[in-house]
């Protein structure tokens, strides 16, 4: 991972894929650890908040789980609302705005 550096000091997709396989693998934390590489000390992908919200989720972790919903849900309209340029303004994030809302109100049941 270490010598296969991306653009930005890291490779994005091997974290990423990486995650994914732990996902599948049951290793939940060792999901979270390379989801927290990714997103850092913010992120403006809302893929990975709602990846690792459902990680913590997963794990029971309530409050983190709310935390990374919350941080995805926000990302989400500022896709759709064209903060970001049009490009972003696509009718799939509308359907992951949808999921993320679920997820939430699950959490608060």
């Amino acid at each position: 991972m270490r010598q296969n550096t991306g653009r930005f000091g890291f490779s994005h997709g091997a974290y990423w894929n990486r995650a994914r396989a732990y996902e599948k693998l049951g290793e939940k934390q060792k999901a979270i650890s390379d989801l927290n590489q990714l997103i850092g000390d913010s992120s403006p992908n809302a893929d990975q908040y709602f990846f690792r919200g459902n990680m913590y989720r997963d794990l029971d972790n309530k409050a983190s789980a709310m935390a990374d919903y919350k941080a995805a849900e926000k990302l989400l309209q500022q896709y759709l609302n064209g903060d970001f340029g049009n490009s972003l303004q696509d009718p799939m994030y509308q359907v992951m705005l949808e999921n993320v809302r679920n997820e939430l109100a699950q959490i608060n049941y």
